[in-house]
């Protein structure tokens, strides 16, 4: 007769790092999909379309192949209305 294995319970601290993980995150706000260009090559900065999308400019910073801050640090995430749309979809 083989046992079957006991279902392993729910850690306590772990569970309180996921639920203060959900609080403390970024507030959900709905991206605008009918807000962009019709146009899927028009560029369109991200923040403003998909607030929620967290964003890393890895070339403004010297933490990047070059080791030197490429562009601006407060350079606009810029992208093509095609690709918003699709990672809004996405998202």
């Amino acid at each position: 007769m083989h046992r079957q294995p006991r279902p392993q319970q729910t850690n306590p601290a772990m569970a309180l790092i996921v639920f203060a993980t959900f609080l403390l995150g970024p507030p959900v706000v709905p991206a605008q999909i009918s807000a962009l260009p019709t146009s899927d090559f028009a560029w369109v900065d991200l923040t403003t379309i998909a607030p929620a999308i967290r964003i890393e400019l890895r070339y403004a910073t010297s933490e990047n192949i070059a080791h030197r801050p490429l562009y601006p640090s407060r350079m606009q995430p810029l992208i093509r209305a095609g690709v918003a749309r699709r990672l809004i979809t996405a998202q």
